[in-house]
């Protein structure tokens, strides 16, 4: 699908996603069930390697999640998939994404949507909102789902079975914006405070603008005219 064929519906943030479940046949399911447990008992946990400067917090990335997530599922003989995700317009407009996991072996499988919000932002495309949205969706749908224990970096470093198993060989590190080009502390502590008098979702803006981890200042200023535009409205709906 184009971007000239996505039309954006009216967008509008809420506090907090909406897990939807549907109604399932009433059939045990325990070879899926057993090997649920082994995915969840393969995620000891994921460091978090990422910052929220807005919230001052610290927290695992969306890639962090997934990675964890998808060796757990392998580990357990499980396929994890997006299957579909429908766009609900309405006073508030919310993506449903449907997940699927399917024990390969029996191919039992469990049917599980999961909504979360759209939020609007002017001069960002629509395809850009909807896949922060669907990606913020995933993230939490599996933090959930696996029971994933989110841990302090330095605490999971030192942990012993958390091995460092790199090699020379190992493709480098994506290449960091310059330190120049990240936001500064000034305009860090102007969204805190916004978001304070908005009352806007930390999460919420990270999913549309992305993580504040490498914010530059060309992002920063987008993200404080966004909140300054919210309260001119009131703050959020």
């Amino acid at each position: 699908m184009s971007d000239s064929t996505l039309d954006s519906p009216p967008l509008m943030m809420v506090d907090k996603p909406v897990l939807k479940v549907m109604p399932f046949d009433n059939l045990a399911k325990p070879k899926l069930e057993a090997a649920i447990l082994i995915a969840q008992a393969e995620i000891k946990g994921v460091g978090k390697e990422s910052r929220n400067e807005y919230a001052k917090y610290n927290y695992a990335s969306s890639d962090q999640i997934l990675a964890a997530s998808r060796a757990a599922f392998l580990k357990a003989g499980l396929s994890f998939r997006m299957e579909t995700f429908s766009i609900k317009p309405g006073q508030t407009t919310w993506v449903e994404a449907v997940f699927v996991i399917v024990h390969a072996e029996s191919m039992e499988r469990l049917i599980a949507p999961y909504s979360w919000p759209l939020v609007t932002q002017e001069k960002k495309p629509f395809d850009k909102i909807l896949g922060g949205a669907l990606t913020t969706a995933t993230r939490y749908f599996l933090r959930g789902f696996l029971s994933i224990p989110q841990i302090e970096a330095e605490e999971m470093h030192a942990r012993p079975d958390n091995r460092d198993d790199s090699s020379p060989d190992d493709p480098p590190p994506p290449e960091q914006p310059d330190q120049n080009d990240l936001a500064t502390k000034e305009q860090f502590q102007m969204i805190g405070h916004l978001i304070r008098t908005t009352g806007a979702v930390p999460a919420a803006i990270e999913a549309s603008f992305g993580p504040s981890e490498g914010l530059t200042v060309e992002a920063a200023n987008r993200v404080i005219q966004y909140l300054n535009n919210l309260k001119g409205k009131g703050g959020k709906k």
